[in-house]
């Protein structure tokens, strides 16, 4: 606030009236009307208020001019039902043009015009709302709210994480020079045709981070193919559009005749831009990168540089998690076209719902994975090795491929028979791993070889759940190269081990395995396992019989309970 007159002396009296009421409030109801005739802002443009002072003020029985040269608006913690107060709020300040309403639970901007003595809403120019979570809908159809789209210069709606509709489908937004969208998670498409075409005026158009977007423009109700032209449009940026498969799918003609910035950086799904006629005569290239041409593309005109891009890959690149399922076309050709193009930064990896897979990584494909951290393989029926080393071999005085690789997931494989389709050792080095989950995978016997298990020196837990085949978690393969008495996992900090009806042992070999680190065993319907051949100098809580128990490790074997039998006889 600035030059405010006797703003002092009337907030003095708001905020003395709410001290009165303590926590309450905002369920005030006034009497007896507060004397603001000498009270009114002469020279008032920037207005800041909670949801509490905004109901206040609408019991106050202002006097004309009140307020009447404000300009802009920020509004915040507006709860619940308060939509009706903020219309007709809105409504009380005749030249407002800028809105910004923030952290509020808002399901609907504005939901009901009220009759507030014939006025109407001011002509908002500019509107901004950032983080209101619940906001499903910023307004419905009415003509008021359809006066209110028309004045609209610059849109801006950030972090509305439910929001599933900007504006009705007959909306009109003529005037329009700027709409920037973030963070929308469950919005499907932007606008309809008949929105789309009302856009003359718009200048740039910044859609980034909605992750359930498929369309810009959708025509829901199939019409007649015709003709839309975003006539002034000159910057266009698609960022981290994981499920945008175009600008628009339908058969209308799209024209720009001023676009010049097209940038499409994350949009991995993004196959064709439009599948009618479309004119830009202006755009030379397409930016992958957000930062002004630091990596483009241009293969002759914008909806082949697309479907390039889509082909190539090169859509993915800069894209950390990466589901295999989501994308069809490359999961064709996972293991027929090597090598395969894989996305730079990438960091998680989903191999999933590959019915027909016999394994999940080849040799090729590793050596361009080596900064991968979290792997998963998940429901492929047919899947028998993970790590397919065949033409990787390990030769003296050349070093080993290191893998970043910290989580490795494996779910619902009912043919898995093996991690490795070899010995890994001398050709990759997994020490980076730290957790180990195995889930549902039917037909695997152990897990590791002793050799193996002795240099994965920063796995700190094992998680083996439902797998009815596997007897052991460690085999004796190789027992000879390792000492009696080998510290095996010295990171190793719990074991998990539920629902294993064939498991026999946890190592099968005569040797002792000492884990200095391990904290926590918890066994649950393993009922063969009646051993533990691991040596601990710490107290470990073995759970899984009707009492949890605390035992040293410090004998050659640990007897086991069975768990929950145990609880049942």
């Amino acid at each position: 606030m600035h030059d405010c007159g006797n703003g002092m002396e009337f907030c003095s009296d708001l905020f003395s009236l709410q001290g009165q009421h303590g926590e309450e409030q905002h369920h005030i109801t006034i009497q007896q009307p507060l004397h603001l005739e000498k009270k009114v802002f002469p020279n008032l443009e920037l207005l800041s208020l909670d949801g509490q002072m905004i109901e206040m003020i609408l019991q106050c029985q202002l006097p004309k001019g009140f307020l009447s040269k404000v300009k802009s608006v920020e509004l915040s913690y507006i709860r619940g039902k308060s939509s009706v107060a903020l219309f007709g709020f809105l409504q009380r300040l005749p030249n407002l043009e800028i809105v910004y309403v923030k952290d509020s639970s808002l399901q609907e901007f504005v939901f009901q015009c009220e009759d507030y003595g014939g006025a109407m809403l001011p002509k908002i120019r500019k509107l901004n709302l950032l983080d209101l979570h619940d906001l499903k809908h910023i307004w419905q159809p009415h003509p008021q709210m359809d006066l209110v789209l028309q004045n609209l210069q610059t849109m801006n709606v950030f972090h509305c994480y439910n929001l599933v509709s900007l504006a009705p489908s007959s909306a009109s937004f003529q005037n329009l020079t700027t709409l920037k969208v973030e963070s929308c998670k469950v919005l499907k498409h932007l606008v309809t045709p008949s929105a789309a075409k009302s856009m003359v005026q718009l200048v740039t158009m910044e859609i980034r981070a909605c992750e359930m977007l498929t369309e810009i423009v959708v025509d829901e109700q199939n019409g007649t193919p015709e003709e839309i032209e975003f006539g002034k449009l000159k910057t266009l940026q698609l960022i981290d559009l994981e499920s945008l498969t175009s600008f628009y799918f339908g058969g209308f003609t799209f024209k720009f005749p001023c676009l010049e910035v097209v940038t499409v950086e994350r949009c991995p799904s993004m196959r064709t831009f439009s599948a009618g006629v479309l004119s830009t005569p202006k755009l030379q290239c397409v930016q992958l990168r957000e930062i002004h041409f630091q990596k483009w593309l241009w293969e002759g005109d914008l909806n082949t540089t697309i479907r390039q891009l889509y082909t190539e890959m090169d859509g993915f690149n800069g894209i950390e998690k990466f589901i295999l399922s989501k994308f069809p076309h490359i999961k064709e050709k996972w293991h027929t076209q090597l090598p395969l193009k894989l996305p730079d930064g990438l960091s998680v990896l989903v191999v999933d719902n590959c019915e027909y897979f016999s394994k999940a990584l080849s040799s090729n494909q590793l050596q361009f994975l080596n900064r991968l951290v979290v792997l998963i393989v998940e429901k492929c029926s047919s899947l028998e090795e993970i790590f397919d080393l065949e033409g990787m071999n390990a030769v003296e005085g050349h070093d080993e491929l290191v893998l970043w690789l910290q989580e490795l997931h494996l779910i619902d494989l009912p043919k898995l028979r093996r991690l490795w389709s070899k010995d890994p050792r001398g050709i990759l080095d997994f020490k980076n791993l730290r957790l180990l989950k195995v889930h549902n995978c039917s037909s695997l016997g152990n897990i590791f070889t002793l050799p193996m298990a002795l240099e994965l020196v920063k796995l700190e837990c094992i998680e083996i759940k439902g797998c009815s085949s596997l007897e052991e978690i460690i085999n004796k393969e190789g027992e000879e190269e390792g000492a009696r008495d080998k510290t095996i996992f010295p990171s190793l900090n719990s074991i998990i081990l539920e629902y294993l009806p064939s498991l026999v042992s946890f190592y099968s070999g005569s040797d002792v395995l000492n884990c200095p680190s391990l904290k926590k065993i918890e066994i649950i319907d393993c009922p063969k396992m009646e051993t533990f051949s691991i040596k601990n100098s710490s107290g470990v809580i073995v759970e899984g019989s009707k009492e949890p128990c605390k035992r040293c490790f410090d004998a050659p074997t640990v007897p086991i309970f069975s768990g929950k039998n145990d609880e049942e006889n």
